[in-house]
């Protein structure tokens, strides 16, 4: 409650700036101001299109809108969102295809849990579906949670992990996508006989300031369990990456 004065002064700059925001869009784009040519009318109309999105929250979650995957027969499988363990702050989901064999290989998708939902993943998912059972930690919005359902600390988030990983058992392959490598690190010296048998952690892009000129960006750098420090898809001839 000591935090509420703070929390409300903060919603309202942000309710503000948004009104602000689309007050300028709809002023700029008002038809009578296109009967002259005048610049600034496009740089305010531009003006309120990035502060009304820039302070708009997402209230609704926004749904995972999986295309159906075709199999090798060339039949279409609907995709189904289940749900293996609901918890306060966060579910371990699996997404089903109904008629469709079941693949050997599993894989866990780590979601970040740092201001947006694991729908963010939604491409990984896609490109994951063909040849894999897919799960993703599905955490929930803060704002949704009451405080009786406790804290939600560091050490929670990979107890968390730890009861995921032991649910999905060790033939699994986990994918921890930047915010959690730290915990999923943590969580694979903690899930005793639920260990993955393959960890694959993007913590960050690389943008290494001493990069050789002509060499290009790579996209991520990945640290493998049991690697003693990160490599990328080019430093691995071994193969360790591949899941």
């Amino acid at each position: 409650m000591k935090y509420m004065m703070t929390y409300d002064l903060m919603e309202s700059v942000r309710n503000t700036n948004q009104w602000l925001g689309a007050s300028a869009r709809a002023f700029a784009s008002y038809p009578a101001m296109s009967l002259g040519a005048n610049p600034a009318m496009d740089w305010l109309k531009a003006w309120g299109e990035v502060t009304e999105r820039s302070f708009s929250r997402m209230v609704l979650k926004p749904d995972w809108n999986i295309p159906p995957v075709t199999g090798q027969s060339g039949k279409d499988f609907p995709v189904v969102v289940e749900t293996v363990i609901e918890r306060p702050f966060g579910d371990l989901i699996q997404f089903t295809m109904p008629g469709r064999d079941t693949r050997k290989r599993r894989v866990l998708l780590v979601a970040p849990m740092s201001g947006h939902y694991a729908t963010l993943l939604r491409k990984t998912v896609i490109s994951l579906l063909p040849d894999c059972e897919v799960f993703v930690t599905d955490w929930h919005n803060a704002r949704d949670i009451p405080v009786s359902a406790g804290k939600f600390d560091v050490e929670d988030y990979t107890l968390y992990l730890v009861d995921f990983m032991k649910e999905l058992g060790s033939d699994i392959h986990v994918i921890a996508v930047c915010q959690p490598a730290p915990p999923d690190a943590g969580s694979n010296r903690l899930s005793g006989r639920g260990k993955p048998r393959r960890t694959a952690q993007i913590p960050h892009p690389d943008r290494r300031p001493h990069r050789p000129r002509g060499e290009p960006y790579r996209s991520h750098r990945f640290w493998p369990l049991g690697h003693d420090g990160p490599v990328g898809t080019d430093d691995d001839p071994a193969g360790r990456l591949q899941i």
